[in-house]
């Protein structure tokens, strides 16, 4: 099988595999460390969170009160922290936890169960959020070490949104591509200057997205940085869609590395779409490079 890794840009190098993830993303997220690479959500195929180190020890259950973004939400988060060697530690979000203090952890091993945390939007999906950081310094929202890219899986890729509806939420759907011209880290990729780029991100909703591969491209509204293997372009711009599905007005795109859908997202509730519906739009459309 051809395993995912991240590695922490340091020294010695710390390596997170992530073989036991469903998918997962670096910059689909509005919280900060997201935008510069620190941090990275992990999607599971249950409720259960896992330890994807070697090995390690929980030195730290910490709970705190956070506003709530939706109604089914908890009003405390907790914040689990894993000394996972090299004076570093994994700082863990969205996780209910099922460790104690003191526990000793291998590859693998649960840590707890995903919540609906306060800080996720309506259209989010249970996930754990990591953060590797000094072992000195736990809790800030700074200073995080920045996460590389080493391995990563592929999936059919397109360079628009063209598919049928495979899931039907609240507040997203999820599109099945129908056509592959490409693979790659995620199922949407424009092409410029020759280059195939592909996109990660929650755009225009949460005001960036990232383009992975080829050569940064170079505009006002973008920046480049280093995420290991892959040249990355960060587009960071506010802008609106309007682009309305069935007159429901779509509030952005979501793709993530190693999932095949495509998730669209709304504040309004998708009622008008059907499982099997075709939906099709124009990717150069909404990023406007």
């Amino acid at each position: 099988m051809h395993r995912d890794t991240i590695y922490v840009d340091g020294k010695p190098l710390i390596y997170l595999d992530l073989e036991l993830a469903s998918f997962y993303t670096l910059f689909n997220s509005p919280y900060y460390p997201h935008s510069i690479a620190s941090a990275i959500d992990i999607y599971f195929n249950s409720d259960e969170a896992l330890f994807l180190f070697e090995e390690g020890r929980v030195i730290e259950i910490k709970w705190f009160p956070i506003p709530k973004i939706r109604s089914d939400a908890i009003d405390r988060e907790p914040m689990i922290i894993i000394d996972i060697g090299s004076n570093t530690i994994a700082k863990i979000l969205h996780v209910f936890p099922k460790v104690r203090v003191g526990e000793k952890l291998v590859y693998g091993d649960p840590i707890g169960n995903t919540i609906v945390s306060g800080y996720l939007y309506p259209w989010s999906e249970k996930h754990m959020h990591l953060e590797l950081r000094p072992l000195h310094d736990r809790y800030r929202v700074r200073n995080a070490h920045k996460i590389k890219l080493l391995r990563t899986r592929e999936v059919s890729s397109h360079n628009t949104i063209y598919g049928i509806v495979a899931d039907i939420a609240k507040h997203y759907i999820l599109i099945k591509p129908i056509k592959s011209l490409a693979h790659g880290l995620t199922p949407l990729f424009i092409e410029f200057n020759s280059n195939k780029l592909f996109f990660e991100g929650g755009y225009p909703h949460y005001k960036i997205a990232a383009l992975h591969g080829g050569k940064c491209i170079n505009r006002n509204n973008t920046i480049c940085i280093d995420v290991g293997y892959y040249n990355t372009s960060i587009i960071k711009k506010s802008r609106n869609l309007e682009i309305k599905l069935y007159g429901i007005t779509i509030d952005g795109i979501s793709t993530y590395i190693g999932r095949e859908y495509i998730k669209l997202v709304s504040n309004n509730i998708f009622n008008n779409i059907s499982i099997g519906d075709v939906i099709e739009i124009d990717i150069n459309r909404i990023l406007d490079l």
